[in-house]
């Protein structure tokens, strides 16, 4: 739905920034707010998951019994994370990069008039 006045705009814009309030709480509480991908260091083998509870949680990806180290990936740029383990740096793609990777690689016709 598209908003047609302005009180709807503004409407819209306040809601969006609540939801931002909210989602830093959530990150701050330790929830996942599920705005990346989970991340796993090929480095080492610690590996992001989440509990039943919905908050963030890491382990060494051989481990038998999953508890959560208490270590967290440290955030370095919009796709970039340190691993707190082993300092080795981990990128995150959004979906969207994926998908025009992979839509590029595919043959394309000709189109001829």
């Amino acid at each position: 739905m598209v908003p047609k006045t302005e009180n709807e705009m503004k409407g819209l814009i306040a809601a969006v920034r609540q939801l931002e309030r909210i989602k830093k709480r959530a990150r701050a509480l330790g929830i996942f707010t599920d705005d990346r991908e989970l991340l796993e260091c090929s480095g080492c083998g610690l590996k992001e998951d989440v509990t039943f509870e919905g908050l963030l949680m890491t382990y060494d990806k051989n481990a038998t019994l999953l508890e959560d180290s208490g270590l967290r990936f440290n955030r370095i740029d919009e796709t970039s994370y340190a691993c707190p383990a082993c300092g080795a740096m981990v990128r995150v793609e959004d979906e969207t990069t994926i998908q025009l990777v992979e839509e590029e690689e595919k043959p394309r016709k000709k189109i001829v008039f």
